[in-house]
This record gives structure tokens, sequence and C-alpha cells, in this order.
């Protein structure tokens, strides 16, 4: 069991080296060339909002704020209960590279805050 719960995205893949890891996508579309990857849609923005950001028409503030609102916090709590209790280590996916702003981090922020240990993975 991994107190732990890893946060990547698809290209570094090749680079974790955690012992037989669980990969949970979160994004609305992922790879499917990935072999036992699951895909957890309910921690993925909505399209609309993924539109509004990419076309520049909401900044990371507003952003974060309209994703936090529509994350089932419920949800996401009870599946990092369900992270953390997994004999394998979790890595949850999306398809940004650490150094960018994305929903993965913002995810991340609110788990720690409510007691998780969740960080990007360095290898």
């Amino acid at each position: 069991m991994s107190d732990t719960i890893y946060t990547s995205y698809y290209g570094g893949i090749p680079k974790i080296s955690l012992d037989n890891p669980q990969l949970i996508s979160i994004s609305r579309s992922y790879p499917r060339n990935i072999p036992g990857i699951l895909h957890e849609i309910a921690m993925a923005p909505d399209e609309p909002l993924l539109r509004l950001y990419k076309a520049g028409a909401v900044d990371a503030e507003r952003y974060t704020h309209i994703y936090m609102t529509q994350l089932n916090k419920a949800r996401a709590l009870a599946l990092a209960k369900s992270w953390k209790q997994s004999e394998r280590p979790v890595v949850l996916l999306c398809y940004e590279v650490p150094s960018a702003f994305c929903h993965r981090h913002v995810l991340a922020d609110y788990l720690n805050k409510m007691g998780y240990d969740v960080r990007e993975y360095h290898g």
C-alpha cells in the first residue's frame, strides 16, 4: 500500500519506474494503446471549460474556480481513499507536461488540502 498518490502525463509513462503502477486517466480522452489503464472521467473538466481555456477565454484562476465547482468532491475524496488503499502505486494521468497548468495540478492541490499526499512523479 502506498501513502502517496502520484500524478504525471501520458508522455512520461515510459519514465515511471514504480513497481506495477495502476495508471488512471483523469482526462476526457486518453491514449487507447496503454495496457491496463483505467479511465476516471469524473475527474476531468467538461468539454466547454476545456474549449474556453484553450481559446484563451478564461485564465488559470477562472479555470480553477470553474473546475472546482464542476468537480464532484465527494467522488474525488472516495476515489482518493481507494487509491491510497490500493496495493499498487497509483498514477493519475492527463496530457499536459508537468510544467504546464492543468486540472491534474488543481485536483492534486485539492486532495492535498483534504489530507492526501499527492505529488508529481519525478522518477
